[in-house]
């Protein structure tokens, strides 16, 4: 349809106006696709901006850049790179059951030196505590000393007692079996002497450990000395 217009403007063709309903739809359709390709883009660029890669280096020493991974690449240990270039991540290669077993050793040789270290210093704080001066040390030590002596003496004493008493009774049995004319000596006789031997070994041992004990003491001592000294150069 032809609409009347002014002298000398151009005529134009116009249809009747669309429906409210229908340019509302079209309106919304416009609106959904420009936000869908924005979207797109984004998503396009966040990907672009967020890929990785994996470097890795094979069994021959080459190295390897891809955006998948080999099969082997746990045992082999890989990297992952961004898009930066940026390492993000490394994980090693995986141990083989000895190398598993060196770590595991290594992990234990590591907690017990910590638990000696923490054990040490304890130490050395009680040796502070309970000496404060090189002469409370040395009569301490002194008093262990004469303390273990006097046990040592003590033992020697009755060693000394029993071997008399053991050489008594030997002679006395030489006796007896010379006047029954090396007959077999009386079974209380026999079991006497048993009891005293068994009892004068026993002494002797005792005496043995102690003398062991003794010169433990000494090296023990000598090293408590070194180690208060050199905690008393530190302060």
């Amino acid at each position: 349809m032809y609409t009347r217009t002014r002298f000398g403007a151009t005529p134009s063709l116009t249809g009747p106006p669309l429906p409210t309903m229908l340019l509302r739809a079209l309106l919304i359709c416009a609106g959904l696709a420009c936000a869908f390709g924005a979207a797109s883009a984004s998503t396009t660029n966040h990907t672009a901006a967020t890929a990785f890669q994996y470097r890795w280096t094979d069994h021959q020493g080459g190295i390897h850049f891809s955006d998948s991974l080999p099969l082997d690449a746990g045992s082999l240990g890989y990297t992952v790179i961004n898009s930066s270039g940026l390492v993000v991540a490394t994980v090693p290669p995986a141990l083989t059951p000895s190398q598993k077993i060196a770590a595991q050793a290594e992990l234990v040789a590591k907690n017990k030196a910590k638990l000696k270290a923490i054990a040490d210093a304890s130490a050395d704080q009680a040796l502070l505590s309970a000496y404060p001066t090189s002469q409370s040390l040395a009569t301490a030590q002194a008093s262990y000393r004469h303390e273990m002596e006097g046990n040592i003496k003590t033992l020697t004493r009755q060693i000394a007692i029993r071997q008399g008493v053991f050489a008594m009774l030997l002679q006395h049995a030489d006796e007896v079996s010379h006047a029954t004319h090396g007959h077999k000596l009386p079974p209380p006789l026999l079991k006497n002497i048993q009891a005293q031997r068994t009892q004068l070994s026993d002494l002797e041992s005792q005496l043995a450990r102690l003398l062991l004990e003794r010169k433990d003491l000494l090296v023990r001592q000598s090293a408590q000395t070194a180690r208060w000294n050199a905690l008393q150069s530190k302060k």
